[in-house]
């Protein structure tokens, strides 16, 4: 595959840490959906959630056989940054956690 490994035969740090990038990005709106599916009150939103998170899911999916080439293993989790913004979230109810959960997911996706 280019653009995988160096010219030793090693794989590229950058394409690494791309792989690893995207299964941490994914794990925090695999949990953010999750949440959202089951505190959100607007029925647009749940479907929006439930999308995401067979999306993400199935994007790891697909990443999987990449990473196993690149020797990237798959996060066990969100890091702590996320792991508040998710607790933040979990506090919420109601017209809030909707609007906190959107802005949420569009700050996230602008970082890709």
């Amino acid at each position: 595959m280019p653009g995988t490994t160096t010219p030793g035969g090693q794989p590229s740090m950058a394409d690494q840490a791309f792989i690893r990038q995207m299964f941490e990005s994914d794990a925090v709106e695999v949990q953010l959906g999750q949440l959202a599916q089951e505190k959100s009150q607007s029925d647009d939103v749940k479907q929006f959630a439930e999308k995401m998170v067979e999306n993400r899911k199935r994007l790891d999916d697909q990443l999987s056989t990449l990473a196993k080439h690149l020797d990237v293993s798959q996060p066990k989790g969100p890091d702590k940054k996320s792991k508040q913004e998710i607790a933040k979230l979990q506090t919420l109810s109601g017209q809030q956690f909707d609007e906190e959960y959107i802005r949420t997911i569009k700050r996230l996706t602008k970082k890709m």
